[in-house]
């Protein structure tokens, strides 16, 4: 696994902001209109984010409003599923390079 400081800097943010308690609003495997209706971008976004790593879908990073999250999404899943493809949907070319 080649996770870069970018990506372990968005874990521990993740985790200190205590963020992961609103995936019981929108638990794995849920619509993703539970995480569209959660009511702070930040929160949103961090829902997707959960939803789209824990359930192997790329699909749910489109959703996920910030340039970083979305790149972090999609790389990650790249490094868990061993899929280069999913670093062709990341915007940010130094980012796309780096995946």
């Amino acid at each position: 696994m080649n996770f870069s400081l970018f990506h372990l800097a968005m874990i521990g943010l993740v985790l200190v902001s205590g963020c992961l308690n609103i995936f019981e609003d929108a638990p794995a495997g849920s619509d993703p209109k539970g995480c569209a209706q959660l009511p702070d971008k930040i929160q949103r976004d961090t829902c997707f984010n959960q939803q789209a790593l824990s359930e192997k879908k790329a699909s749910l990073c489109q959703y996920i409003s910030n340039p970083q999250v979305i790149t972090s999404c999609y790389t990650t899943l790249a490094v868990q599923t061993n899929d280069i493809e999913q670093c062709s949907t990341i915007l940010e070319p130094p980012a796309a390079d780096k995946c």
